[in-house]
């Protein structure tokens, strides 16, 4: 769904005021409050130009039924009771608002109302009723992963190509709302698309591997790429959790394994059974994802005994050095290359072309090492748009740096 993870910062202070000793609520005031999560919730679906067409006085009949039902309103203490409430209230008003959407989108198509399906298939504007947002998205994404320029309107006529099905829109016919009407349709569009140009002859048919004789290449290629690949081939959604952790939001290790309360050994076996996941998916992709991939094969180069003994003498010696002295000085110790390198990375920080914002971000990110929960709960965001924004900010920091090396390496 569309429907935000992070808890509504009213909601999150109504909740976080609750009493956690033990569970005192009438039915009267559990009405009162679904009533608030329900109004906090409808304020969320229209800031995002939705609408749901039933009265709060049913929905809130709606969802204490359901939470009812469901639960038998039974609960240890009142704060976890306003959070299981919240938590249904807000999914079930979120999924009103994406089926309501869906059923307007598919009756004005499938009535063959030309006008929509005009502006739905071609229209630019993002915050209209159209494919603009997830178009620009697939084109970016091609992009990226194939260097294939394709323009809006060639993708705006092989996606409608798709959907209309000669007159029948029977496309349409396998959406199940267990999504939003757009999200089902960016993945139907990132099929339909790479078929197209797979059968244009412009995406090449990827070569047979195996588990065994490859690796990944994901974290020495975009995010955004990584993330496209992932939602194309890993159908398990714990496994993709963990891969877009791993290659998407480059999480570390320990911090993961701390999140999924697991030891080294537990950790390192779903790890590599998510990464055999993935590879077995790029492998019997019907796409090219080859340059996800690399060859676990070594390449067998032949040199003299002499160049052996000569590079053999070489490494023994740089194996003894600092590899910043041929940058720093050679007379420097390693506590003064220790703080020229802080000097560095501090002055490029201060160089970068960052507003403010993403500025403070990775200040307190990277040099002084700030949680990124306490992040944002600072910033007023998602935990996981703080990784995304920092992912982002380090591959440029990183790509300027890796710049400045190569001129001043030479």
């Amino acid at each position: 769904m569309e429907s935000s993870s992070k808890t509504n910062l009213k909601a999150q202070q109504i909740i976080s005021s609750a009493d956690r000793t033990m569970y005192t609520l009438t039915r009267e005031q559990l009405i009162q409050f679904i009533t608030t999560f329900c109004n906090i919730t409808l304020s969320e679906i229209t800031n995002t130009n939705k609408k749901v067409s039933e009265l709060l006085s049913e929905l809130v009949g709606e969802t204490f039924s359901r939470i009812e039902n469901n639960n038998g309103l039974i609960f240890h203490d009142d704060h976890e009771a306003l959070k299981y409430i919240y938590n249904e209230t807000h999914c079930f008003i979120w999924y009103i608002a994406i089926k309501e959407e869906a059923n307007y989108i598919i009756q004005r198509l499938t009535s063959n109302d030309i006008i929509f399906a005009k502006h739905f298939f071609y229209d630019d504007n993002p915050k209209g009723c159209n494919i603009s947002r997830l178009r620009s998205k697939i084109l970016s994404q091609i992009w990226l992963i194939y260097h294939i320029k394709l323009s809006k309107q060639e993708f705006n006529t092989v996606i409608y190509t798709l959907i209309w099905a000669d007159g029948t829109w029977s496309a349409l016919k396998s959406y199940r709302y267990e999504s939003s009407i757009f999200a089902w349709m960016l993945n139907v569009a990132k099929n339909g698309i790479i078929l197209y140009l797979k059968q244009m002859g412009m995406i090449k048919e990827a070569p047979k591997r195996t588990i065994a004789n490859t690796r990944t290449k994901l974290l020495s290629k975009n995010a955004l790429t990584c993330e496209f690949v992932i939602e194309m081939v890993v159908q398990n959604a714990d496994m993709r959790k963990i891969l877009i952790d791993i290659y998407v939001k480059r999480i570390d290790d320990s911090t993961i394994m701390s999140r999924l309360g697991m030891n080294e050994e537990q950790y390192n076996k779903i790890k590599d059974k998510a990464i055999a996941i993935l590879k077995s998916g790029i492998i019997r992709s019907p796409y090219n994802f080859e340059d996800m991939l690399g060859d676990k094969e070594h390449k067998v180069v032949t040199v003299t005994t002499e160049y052996a003994t000569q590079f053999a003498e070489w490494c023994e010696y740089k194996a003894e050095e600092n590899p910043l002295i041929d940058i720093f000085g050679t007379n420097l110790s390693d506590e003064e290359i220790a703080e020229k390198v802080d000097e560095l990375l501090h002055s490029m920080y201060e160089k970068m072309d960052w507003n403010e914002s993403e500025r403070y971000l990775w200040r307190k990110r990277y040099f002084e090492d700030a949680s990124p929960n306490d992040l944002a709960e600072e910033l007023g965001i998602r935990r996981s748009n703080v990784d995304v924004r920092y992912s982002r900010l380090k591959a440029k920091f990183y790509s300027a740096l890796r710049e400045w090396w190569k001129e001043n390496s030479k």
